[in-house]
């Protein structure tokens, strides 16, 4: 029952689209079936929850949280690719290899801290 009511949804949709903007129905349905994967976007927020809450601990101005936001994507993105490459299949979600992904974000995390951690500053005794 429940994917009738999707079904019927989608087909309104597509007639709504196609009403208001004079295309043809399957250039629209083509259009709705390129949306991205549920995967990808559970990836993206759950990377992006990782930055946040690493910037949260760490601290810092607006562009850390930036540095440490491009590190967890890259790191989750370049994780999720290293358990795919080397068929590690534990903690999957769908198609997410959701371990290797959390291990890369966190340690793509970890090296930006180190890497952009001040310097002890030298207190001038006189």
């Amino acid at each position: 029952m429940h994917c009738s009511f999707v079904k019927s949804w989608a087909q309104k949709a597509v007639i709504l689209i196609n009403r208001d903007h004079g295309t043809d129905p399957d250039a629209v349905a083509e259009k709705l079936r390129h949306m991205p994967s549920p995967s990808l976007v559970f990836g993206f927020v759950l990377a992006t929850l990782y930055g946040a809450a690493f910037h949260f601990v760490s601290g810092g101005d607006a562009r850390r949280l930036a540095l440490f936001l491009l590190s967890a994507w890259l790191g989750f993105a370049l994780g999720h690719g290293f358990g795919v490459l080397v068929n590690f299949d534990a903690m999957n979600i769908g198609p997410l290899h959701m371990l290797t992904a959390t291990i890369g974000a966190w340690l793509a995390l970890v090296v930006a801290r180190l890497l952009t951690r001040q310097p002890p500053r030298r207190s001038s005794r006189a």
